[in-house]
């Protein structure tokens, strides 16, 4: 809550004096919140979890699209009682949006290289792409781990391209 109200370039200069490591994105969005809403306790926590809860559908939206839909409500309802994902979930912490944001990358690069994907017009693959970068940006603007889901998605789509000649992001 010290870095919620501060901008980007005061939220990055506490960070350097302070020697804090997380990014600024979950706090500055924490601010921009709590101008909305308030700094109560659950105001405070609420964009967690939304959050958590977001992270439960995405989810079950690639469990669905990579397994089907047993599985898929398998894999929502392990999700949703997670003792970490609860937990972090109640949290004033950057990890659940962290995780959604992740979450909604995978699902955006499964849709753009599955074949509805390729079938998709070229304003929804465009807005695709430009989703695909905000949910990155977002997941790596929350916390710096989330570069290895970009490195993944990245060595994924090379060895597409080395295997069929074509730089696709996904395949089932």
């Amino acid at each position: 809550l010290f870095f919620a109200p501060l901008t980007l370039p005061e939220n990055a200069q506490a960070t350097t004096v302070l020697r804090d490591v997380s990014p600024p994105i979950y706090r500055y969005g924490l601010g921009r919140w709590g101008i909305v809403a308030g700094t109560s306790p659950f105001a405070t926590r609420f964009p967690s979890v939304a959050a958590g809860v977001l992270a439960v559908a995405l989810t079950w939206a690639i469990g669905r699209r990579l397994l089907g839909p047993r599985a898929a409500l398998a894999g929502a309802f392990l999700m949703a009682v997670a003792p970490m994902q609860v937990y972090y979930s109640q949290e004033a912490k950057g990890y659940p949006l962290e995780q959604a944001a992740l979450l909604a990358a995978t699902w955006l690069w499964l849709w753009l290289g599955s074949p509805r994907g390729a079938e998709a017009g070229r304003a929804q693959r465009i807005a695709g792409w430009i989703g695909y970068a905000a949910a990155l940006t977002t997941a790596l603007g929350t916390h710096y781990t989330a570069a290895f889901l970009a490195a993944t998605h990245g060595l994924w789509a090379l060895a597409a391209a080395l295997r069929t000649g074509t730089p696709r992001p996904a395949a089932r």
